[in-house]
């Protein structure tokens, strides 16, 4: 297969993403709790994956933080903020919200901390069930979780922990991927993809009550 030559006018940022995707193969995956690596190796490509905005879109409107005004009272927690790219858009739009994200990797959350400067990021390993400082505990009023659940082993543990952070009465909106996984997606250590079904019931096992489970996205977003 002749391959052709490197698009001297696409962006080097570009160049160097397509390379990582097409050298990912499953047989290199990292351990899947070695999200340090994986952050300070991938957090480019995220912030280049126009699937990561537009889900922010879907998670902003859900959340109802596209509105001008926020709902009083209103305190956000992201499971898994990684390199707080969400974060950054929910306080671009309200500087004033508050933010809390929680991260698994040291890493993520000092990215996190210089992108987002509004919010405050924890290194929290939720697989451990440790309990939140006495500010904390119940402390949102809304919640995010996305594109986490599928990185680990038992995403009901994960959930229930994250409760502890959470209000009763708590809207959480989770998103993961759906359809077959790529060599990529097995490169940074997905368990699984979902089907509503499967998502439902995953939330539903962990003690919430759902409202909505559906898809979205494709075709699209198995173009990057």
């Amino acid at each position: 297969m002749v391959k052709p030559a490197a698009n001297p006018d696409q962006p080097a940022q570009a160049q160097t993403i397509d390379a990582q995707l097409e050298n990912a193969r499953p047989e290199d995956a990292r351990p899947e709790d070695d999200w340090d690596s994986h952050w300070s190796t991938f957090d480019a490509l995220s912030q280049a994956n126009p699937a990561v905005h537009w889900r922010h879109r879907v998670l902003l409107k859900l959340l109802g933080l596209n509105q001008p005004k926020l709902a009083p009272g209103m305190r956000i927690l992201d499971i898994g903020s990684g390199p707080g790219d969400f974060a950054a858009r929910a306080l671009e739009r309200h500087p004033s919200l508050p933010f809390l994200g929680l991260e698994l990797s040291q890493t993520g959350c000092d990215i996190a901390a210089g992108r987002a400067p509004g919010g405050v990021f924890l290194a929290t390993d939720l697989m451990q069930n440790p309990s939140p400082q006495p500010e904390h505990k119940a402390w949102a009023s809304h919640a995010v979780c996305t594109e986490v659940l599928e990185h680990v082993a038992d995403p009901v543990s994960l959930l229930q922990a994250a409760r502890q952070w959470m209000q009763p009465g708590c809207r959480l909106v989770v998103t993961v991927p759906g359809g077959p996984m790529s060599a990529f997606d097995k490169h940074i250590g997905h368990h699984r993809h979902y089907t509503p079904s499967l998502l439902r019931q995953t939330l539903t096992d962990a003690g919430f009550d759902v409202e909505l489970a559906g898809g979205a996205g494709f075709p699209f977003f198995n173009l990057y």
